[in-house]
């Protein structure tokens, strides 16, 4: 039988290097003063906010889906509120809708990639570009709004409306932070 060999690696090292792959837990171990800059640079925003303003016609937010297309079949907000580029062809995606937009919020699950893609969006001059407070889809399911696809069975349509009850009911609006 053959063995796989770690050549000065344990285990315990492979599951500690997976987990500074988490943007907390990487934040967590950066020097006191350097912790969270990237918040300097994007727009921190609630899930929440977000569906309501787009839902309400208040703003022009572009959701971003960066995830390859598996990935979004399986699990994605309804469309039409997010568009999917994969993060490999954002740095040559055309973005013309995009700087229109009052904000662009790439994502993907956790957001390891969609931290990517908001520096590849700014890298390329877009200077309103957000990032979801908690992280990725997993933030707009944990502020228990709808999701759709294969996983869950449930149409676009059908998440939509779900959306839309939910959402006159939350409470009054708040600022984007920047």
């Amino acid at each position: 039988m053959i063995r796989p060999v770690f050549v000065g690696t344990s285990v315990a090292g492979l599951l500690g290097a997976g987990l500074l792959c988490l943007p907390g837990i990487r934040e967590s171990l950066r020097p006191e003063g350097a912790r969270e800059s990237w918040r300097n640079d994007y727009y921190v925003v609630q899930a929440g906010d977000v569906a309501r303003r787009i839902l309400g016609g208040e703003s022009k937010i572009v959701l971003l889906d960066i995830r390859e297309r598996e990935e979004f079949d399986e699990f994605r907000i309804p469309d039409p509120l997010s568009v999917r580029i994969a993060l490999r062809d954002l740095p040559t995606a055309d973005l013309k809708g995009f700087r229109e937009a009052d904000l662009v919020i790439p994502y993907c699950l956790k957001d390891l990639r969609g931290f990517e893609g908001a520096k590849i969006l700014r890298q390329r001059g877009l200077e309103n570009v957000g990032i979801f407070e908690g992280f990725g889809i997993y933030a707009w399911e944990n502020a228990g709004l709808p999701t759709c696809g294969t996983f869950n069975g449930k149409s676009d349509e059908a998440a939509l409306s779900e959306l839309r009850a939910i959402v006159t009911a939350l409470p009054a609006r708040v600022p984007l932070a920047p």
